[in-house]
């Protein structure tokens, strides 16, 4: 965990908040800035402050690699942040657009079974004509990849079949298939989505 009190005084001010995030989020500044910030925001650990170190994950800076590197950091942080990071992370995971590192640091800390819980309930909130939201949902198409196991997951993805995106239908009918093909699929899920391919093609 980010070291405790490293910058001293009391709890940020909601003010104070918004002025480091505003450093955090700014692509321009020196990677050594925005990790101090960020830094400052994790200290604090208030929900609004661990909100507001997120918004990092939304936004490229310069050079791909550092800029990977920053946000593998920031994941391992909040992993590292136990339950305090839980409820920022779901408030980020509705509402972000690149969600990668959010959504691998809640598996990290709640495991398959709850997050694939979540991810189903974050993507059907979207529901398939969420036009405004591909890039999430795809994210969360791809994230539940990891938990075809789960017949849960089987049925909550074979609306998606039907998204208003390309991406995301085709997505959906990549993994729906590999279960297919794995025999795992239920009858009535696989009559389900099959008539939906069919209408498709």
């Amino acid at each position: 965990m980010v070291l405790k009190n490293l910058f001293g005084g009391g709890p940020l001010s909601e003010k104070k908040i918004e002025k480091i995030t505003k450093l955090v989020c700014n692509p321009y500044c020196q990677p050594d800035v925005r990790k101090r910030e960020m830094c400052r925001l994790l200290d604090d650990e208030q929900p609004a402050a661990l909100r507001a170190v997120l918004k990092r994950f939304n936004f490229n800076s310069n050079g791909g690699i550092a800029d990977e590197e920053e946000k593998k950091w920031l994941e391992n942080q909040m992993v590292d942040m136990g339950k305090l990071a839980i409820e920022p992370l779901e408030d980020y995971i509705r509402t972000g657009k690149q969600l990668t590192y959010a959504l691998r640091a809640y598996h990290r800390l709640q495991g398959s079974e709850k997050s694939a819980e979540f991810f189903i309930q974050v993507l059907q909130e979207y529901g398939p004509d969420a036009y405004r939201a591909i890039e999430a949902k795809l994210q969360i198409v791809w994230q539940l990849a990891e938990y075809l196991e789960n017949e849960n997951v089987i049925v909550g993805l074979e609306p998606f079949v039907e998204d208003h995106s390309d991406d995301i239908r085709w997505a959906v009918l990549d993994l729906l298939e590999k279960v297919a093909d794995s025999g795992n699929l239920k009858d009535e899920v696989q009559k389900g989505y099959a008539g939906k391919m069919g209408l498709l093609l």
